[in-house]
């Protein structure tokens, strides 16, 4: 099973027409192949020809193996997700190579998970980073990572935590969760 988080540089209609077309190529690119450093590679490839110039996508895809409980992680410059294990409490999955999308050539590398019983991974958009509240505090990776932490934690409460935050401030960019528990 695969998994993709993306976002796009920009707002409004030029955004969402970018996505929408990254997607498709990112089915395409995808097609066949396990690899999460493969299919970054080969989309990368296809939007360095098409994106405008200053344009650019951040994406990372998770390839699941639901019989081994295993999972490989590849990441075009998007936040690095977080893994809760019990065995060693949140870490972040850093791949070492991954520029976004678009922008240039770019080789990607890949991280390598065992997941077990009750452990998560998260990934997210950087608009849950970047929440404001009134006092123009941002909800930040520590507050993130207590989230993750809670029992039962899930995308839905951690973007409800996100918002509470935020009660009276502001989001300024998507805020976008998925939570993945074995």
């Amino acid at each position: 099973m695969g998994i993709a988080l993306g976002d796009v540089c920009g707002k409004g209609m030029a955004a969402a027409l970018l996505m929408s077309a990254t997607r498709s190529l990112f089915r395409a690119a995808a097609e066949g192949s396990r690899s999460p450093s493969e299919v970054l590679a080969r989309l990368n490839k296809l939007l360095v020809k098409d994106l405008p110039s200053g344009r650019f996508v951040t994406l990372v895809y998770l390839v699941l193996d639901t019989e081994r409980a295993s999972a490989s992680i590849a990441s075009a410059g998007h936040p690095q997700p977080l893994y809760l294990s019990r065995q060693s409490g949140v870490v972040e999955l850093r791949t070492d190579k991954g520029l976004p999308l678009g922008l240039m050539e770019s080789e990607y590398s890949e991280a390598e998970l065992s997941l077990q019983p009750e452990d998560r991974v998260l990934m997210y958009t950087d608009g849950i980073l970047e929440a404001t509240n009134s006092k123009g505090d941002e909800f930040g990776s520590s507050r993130l990572e207590e989230a993750l932490q809670k029992p039962g934690a899930s995308a839905d409460s951690i973007l409800a935590d996100v918002q509470q935050f935020a009660h009276g401030g502001t989001l300024a960019d998507d805020a976008t969760a998925v939570v993945l528990r074995h």
